[in-house]
């Protein structure tokens, strides 16, 4: 850029003005940057408006060589480059500084939490030791938050903590009846109501936060119950509903009150020896691990039509898999392609004003499923809440 602004060998002084004067639109520069800088260089005095008139007059008669019309292009050229480019970064740099807020505010929330409200850690003197037998627990869908009221269905927050318990009942009693030693708990999304449509923020009861806040503090006393009979592996995708900028083409995949749940859940979890974290290899949108020698893969949904899903990951992943899970239809679903088994879990919503409207209507429930060496899915629980 320097180069373009130094003057050539075979100008004159008026030619060499009269090319930086023609930079003036490419250089997004006023006259008087114009007029200061050529004064400098020239050792003239000449107003602003002096070079203007000048210019404008030279203007009208000179022709375009296509020399400098390759130049003006050049310039052009980079100065877009440029503003892409800073636009780009601009934009990395918010959303890094918007996640690292985010993850402050959810350490500090927990710190705040458990000095008020200490959970009972877990001892493992209940464990069973028994390697033979795992299993998958799949939870999803609890829309935290909203309220439905109609001939097919009631849910509040209340009914939420109810069935809550009921599915924790449930899943200890399937825990000690199978002699279940690790129990995989994932999370496959849309634990919260969330503000992606105006319908779900008129149906909402509290705000995102407090549905974020409270459903974090559930599954928190959820996992710690659990590690008293079983050692847990927890694992979560991220999904929509969780999404922090309400329009779906402009957000990113990694502003999702999601990450606020899993970054508080390590935080409040941390002295409980018996859970482990899963960490997610291809992406927040996709969880992967291995029970026994059987491979398992899950999704929230949103992004795989229950059709194409297989196909899909498969193609995408490079990898097969013994199980394929997912969420998002609010329904129990199961169906077997090419030696995968594929389950879809139900909600603990149940029907809502949507639903209705498709003529659909589903009772609330989640998914177990025991595992020993030889079978993936010895046992299936469609546990209704």
């Amino acid at each position: 850029m320097i180069n373009k602004l130094d003057r050539l060998s075979t100008e004159s002084i008026e030619e060499y003005c009269m090319r930086i004067c023609s930079l003036k639109d490419d250089l997004d520069v006023s006259w008087q940057d114009i007029a200061d800088f050529l004064n400098e260089k020239c050792g003239f005095d000449y107003s602003k408006d002096t070079y203007r008139k000048r210019y404008s007059k030279f203007a009208s008669s000179y022709e375009v060589t296509d020399e400098l019309q390759n130049e003006l292009i050049e310039l052009k050229k980079e100065k877009i480059k440029l503003a892409e480019e800073r636009t780009q970064i601009n934009s990395l740099v918010r959303s890094i500084a918007r996640e690292e807020t985010l993850k402050e505010i959810a350490a500090d929330i927990a710190e705040s939490i458990s000095s008020k409200k200490l959970l009972a850690r877990s001892k493992g003197v209940n464990i069973i030791r028994n390697t033979d037998v795992k299993g998958i627990l799949v939870i999803s869908d609890w829309h935290y938050g909203v309220e439905v009221s109609s001939y097919y269905n009631t849910y509040n927050t209340d009914i939420a903590k109810e069935r809550i318990n009921k599915l924790l009942d449930e899943s200890i009693r399937l825990i000690k009846s199978e002699h279940i030693s690790e129990l995989f708990v994932l999370n496959l999304g849309d634990m919260i109501s969330g503000i992606i449509h105006l319908p779900l923020r008129l149906n909402s009861r509290i705000d995102v936060i407090t549905q974020t806040i409270e459903v974090s503090e559930i599954l928190v006393e959820f996992l710690t119950e659990l590690t008293n009979h079983c050692n847990i592996r927890y694992g979560s995708v991220s999904d929509n509903h969780s999404r922090l900028d309400p329009n779906k083409k402009e957000a990113l995949q990694v502003e999702s009150f999601t990450r606020i749940i899993d970054w508080y859940l390590k935080k409040r979890l941390e002295e409980n020896e018996n859970i482990e974290f899963l960490d997610n290899k291809y992406g927040d949108d996709i969880c992967s691990f291995d029970i026994f020698d059987f491979k398992v893969l899950a999704v929230h949904g949103d992004k795989d039509p229950q059709k194409k899903i297989l196909t899909q990951l498969v193609n995408f992943t490079q990898e097969h898999y013994d199980i394929v899970l997912s969420a998002h239809k609010h329904h129990f679903f199961a169906d077997e392609q090419n030696e995968t088994e594929l389950y879809s879990n139900g909600s603990l919503m149940g029907t809502d004003d949507y639903a209705i409207k498709l003529r659909c209507n589903n009772k609330p429930s989640q998914l177990l499923i025991v595992c020993d060496k030889e079978n993936i899915s010895r046992n299936i629980y469609k546990i209704k809440l």
